[in-house]
């Protein structure tokens, strides 16, 4: 997956490939959103969370994975 995501990102354009990212975050949202009214599917929650992770490797190719902590946040 890796080698296809930096494949598409320096063919796309970082630019473009964030815009994505933020698109597949608001699909993942919106699809949240309707399985919590009853009107979604587990599956479809379940590939835009697919789409998001894929989208989170253009996200970190732009601003480092080193620089995203998860640590930040307490484990529950």
């Amino acid at each position: 997956m890796k080698q296809t995501t930096e494949r598409a990102y320096l063919l796309y354009g970082e630019k473009h490939q964030l815009m994505k990212a933020a698109e597949e975050c608001s699909e993942l949202a919106a699809a949240i959103n309707r399985y919590l009214i009853g009107d979604g599917t587990d599956y479809e929650v379940e590939q835009e969370a697919a789409d998001v992770v894929i989208c989170m490797e253009y996200v970190k190719m732009h601003f480092g994975a080193g620089n995203i902590h998860l640590s930040r946040y307490p484990s529950s």
